[in-house]
């Protein structure tokens, strides 16, 4: 079965996160696609992203081309139209795609979103789009439960069944949080459906620095069926300098053999100025020896306005007792601080010395008035962005907090896991085969499509 990915909207909130004070900004037009000749400077265009808004600038279409550089033509490819509601907010997304053999648009998947005036609740449905039929055919629907701040306190998925055409539970997450807003407490329960029952999966506790909402621990445990009771799973403690920045993050694996903490992942941060930059080494335990051995060193570069402007990342290879390039990305900004490009670098050729891939993002932006602009992202949910993307590709994860992460394929094969920093992250797909994977989350589970 095709499927629609609700993280469609992602690469506008990359720009518009905040409420917007001032009386205009530069709203983003078109994102240009640039692919170059390996170590050359010569480059041609592939692709590129058209945007339009409505009368009060929000985002009404997004379409993808592709460039045939023999004829200088441009062809669609997909769109995704958005629709709101008479408050403002997104009631509908869209998902079609280009039929070149009927010069058509044909639906492929849809998002509706549901808002209560008379109870805390939101409710989204997914739906996929049957060809045979013609007809809107539902996949999968969340229900979220707010509490009177504002802050989630329950999540229920719900996949249909075509066959009994009935929604049947799936999975249910439950929060806590401390007076500050902070979520100090998370749970996962599947549906049972031999019993009719939720059925406990998986806690997380956090804890956080007093006064402030920076997480500085938190313990994962696993429920264990036969003996009906929570097992330790993974913990994490953060350490932070006078100035509030993660200087170490330790993470460790509960042995259920030896009933003990084992070290699994130690990550250090370094912080620069002048230029302003973060040096972040990522170490890994060795069981036999009983050291740490280097696993990948990322460098974070910052403008005088905090723009993040470069990452730079090192693969430590054992063989050679070095650090070998992985991947850079470069971005620059105007005046300001509207992004102007992106060149992303990877597959390094140790042999030649350069890198085999290099792409390039430019964006187009139009001055625009802007009138009581709210903030569009909800700060409960995790998007991932571009999806699809063409391997090599940085695979952005916008994450509301630190969270775990693995990625598997469609099989359930293990392909990686990691930790994800709250706010905006980066994935290396250089390694990744064409195909569809699932990043999955103690609380989301994303496809993403690799091209």
């Amino acid at each position: 079965m095709n499927r629609f990915f609700t993280s469609a909207i992602g690469i506008l909130f990359y720009f518009t996160q905040a409420a917007f004070a001032q009386e205009s900004e530069c709203r983003l037009d078109t994102l240009n696609v640039y692919q170059y000749i390996p170590d050359t400077e010569v480059r041609y265009l592939t692709s590129r992203v058209l945007y339009q808004y409505t009368a009060d600038n929000k985002l009404l279409q997004r379409t993808f081309q592709s460039y045939n550089d023999a004829t200088g033509v441009f062809t669609s490819t997909s769109r995704y139209n958005y629709t709101y509601n008479n408050e403002g907010e997104l009631a509908e997304l869209i998902n079609l795609n280009w039929n070149t053999s009927t010069s058509t648009w044909k639906p492929f998947g849809r998002t509706l979103y549901y808002y209560s005036s008379v109870s805390p609740q939101q409710v989204t449905l997914e739906q996929d789009w049957d060809n045979t039929n013609n007809v809107w055919e539902n996949y999968s629907r969340r229900s979220s439960t707010l509490n009177a701040e504002g802050y989630q306190t329950e999540l229920i998925n719900e996949q249909w069944d075509n066959f009994f055409d009935v929604w049947y539970n799936s999975q249910r997450y439950t929060y806590q949080y401390d007076g500050s807003g902070n979520k100090i407490f998370e749970s996962r329960e599947g549906w049972n459906s031999s019993t009719n029952s939720w059925q406990f999966q998986f806690q997380r506790t956090s804890s956080y620095s007093p006064g402030s909402d920076i997480l500085v621990e938190f313990t994962d445990q696993n429920w264990n069926t036969v003996n009906s009771s929570w097992v330790n799973s993974q913990k994490a403690n953060f350490t932070l300098n006078i100035s509030n920045q993660y200087t170490e993050a330790l993470y460790q694996i509960w042995n259920t053999n030896l009933s003990l903490w084992q070290n699994n992942i130690r990550v250090v941060n370094t912080y620069f100025t002048n230029p302003s930059t973060t040096q972040s080494l990522r170490l890994t335990w060795n069981n036999a020896q009983s050291i740490w051995l280097n696993s990948s060193r990322s460098t974070y570069t910052y403008d005088n306005q905090d723009n993040q402007t470069s990452i730079f990342e090192e693969e430590w290879d054992e063989s050679s007792s070095a650090w070998l390039n992985n991947f850079y990305l470069f971005r620059e900004y105007n005046e300001d601080n509207d992004l102007l490009f992106e060149d992303f670098r990877n597959q390094w050729n140790q042999t030649v010395g350069y890198y085999g891939n290099r792409t390039r993002h430019e964006y187009r932006c139009n001055w625009v008035e802007i009138v009581d602009i709210t903030e569009l992202e909800n700060n409960n949910e995790m998007r991932v962005y571009p999806n699809p993307l063409n391997a090599g590709e940085l695979l952005m994860i916008n994450s509301p907090w630190v969270q775990s992460y693995t990625l598997t394929d469609l099989s359930g094969k293990w392909i990686r896991a990691g930790e994800l920093n709250e706010g905006v992250n980066a994935l290396n797909t250089s390694d990744l085969p064409a195909g569809m994977y699932i990043l999955k989350t103690p609380q989301f589970n994303k496809k993403v499509i690799v091209r």
